[in-house]
Parts: C-alpha cells; structure tokens; sequence
C-alpha cells in the first residue's frame, strides 16, 4: 500500500481534492480557518457536505470518482492523506 499527502489551498470555486483509485481511501484533515464544503465538480456552499474547521472526514473514494472542495471564504487549506492499493 502507497501513502499519499498533500495540502491543497481552497478558495471560492471548486478545487479538486483528490481522484479515486480501486481501493483507494481518502482522509481530509482540515485546518482551523474556515469551513469548507466537499462535493462533485459542481460543490458550492449550497449544496456541498460541510467540514467544519475542527472536522476530520474519511471517505471511499473509487476509480473514476473525483472528490472537490470550495472555500466558504478566504483561501483556508484542506490536508489530504490518501492511501492506495499497491497495484493502483
């Protein structure tokens, strides 16, 4: 198994996270500055899952999934730690 980590700046519109893998698994680790939501392509702070600032959130994330993020504003950072079935 592979370990991937990264920190990935939000801000105002959608930001890829992370893209899935078969039996990939993804963790995000937010940092205390503002809430951000999680979503498709098309998140928003309408419709998004919202991850508070002190939210820590694991998720399946399968081949062909891509895994977005948007800011509800300022430009606060997501930290992701994705692991990866060796043969992915």
């Amino acid at each position: 198994m592979s370990i991937i980590t990264k920190i990935v700046t939000l801000g105002t519109t959608a930001t890829l996270l992370e893209t899935g893998v078969p039996e990939g698994k993804v963790t995000l680790l937010r940092d205390a500055s503002a809430d951000v939501f999680i979503g498709g392509i098309d998140v928003t702070t309408a419709n998004g899952f919202r991850l508070a600032t002190t939210d820590v959130l694991s998720i399946t994330c399968y081949q062909g999934d891509a895994l977005y993020a948007i800011a509800s504003s300022g430009t606060p950072t997501v930290r992701v730690l994705a692991t990866r079935d060796s043969a992915s």
